[in-house]
């Protein structure tokens, strides 16, 4: 961030500590875009609001369809908005059929390409100087330009 402000034409990643709300909080942001969408252009605006999914969940449908299964995050099949949540709690080498890959790396590279023209959010409980370790240099340096990092710190509110 520069002087404290966000840009509006990158995502949101949201670091911190586990139980901190990050999820909470763009589950939230999730809501109110539909909510606008809803009342305000009667579902018309198709870049309003996004897909909330955890990397797990990609780095599952990578191992049971293959790249086709990964596809629908990445704007080549259509995605628009997306929120990657829990980055680096999946797998980091999923297998389909044997062929390993670093599934959120590649999603995460293949939206880079389209991040002036669809955001891309991320919830992540690693540091930043642990995302070049997860997913490579390329990606931690392309994080800079794709997303406004904002750290949610404190205890965690689960009780």
């Amino acid at each position: 961030m520069m002087n404290g402000s966000l840009d509006p034409s990158k995502g949101i990643l949201l670091c911190g500590p586990i139980g901190t709300g990050k999820s909470t909080l763009m589950k939230g942001l999730q809501k109110y875009e539909s909510l606008v969408n809803r009342y305000a252009f009667a579902f018309s605006r198709k870049d309003l609001g996004f897909a909330f999914v955890s990397a797990a969940e990609i780095s599952l449908r990578y191992a049971e369809q293959g790249i086709d299964g990964i596809m629908r995050y990445t704007q080549r099949d259509g995605a628009i908005g997306l929120c990657i949540d829990e980055l680096g709690r999946e797998p980091s080498d999923a297998k389909h059929f044997g062929t390993g890959l670093n599934v959120i790396q590649t999603v995460l590279q293949l939206r880079y390409e389209f991040r002036y023209e669809y955001c891309t959010h991320a919830t992540t409980n690693l540091e930043l100087n642990d995302i070049p370790a997860r997913y490579g240099i390329y990606i931690a340096d392309r994080c800079k330009e794709m997303f406004n990092i904002i750290h949610v710190d404190g205890d965690t509110r689960r009780k």
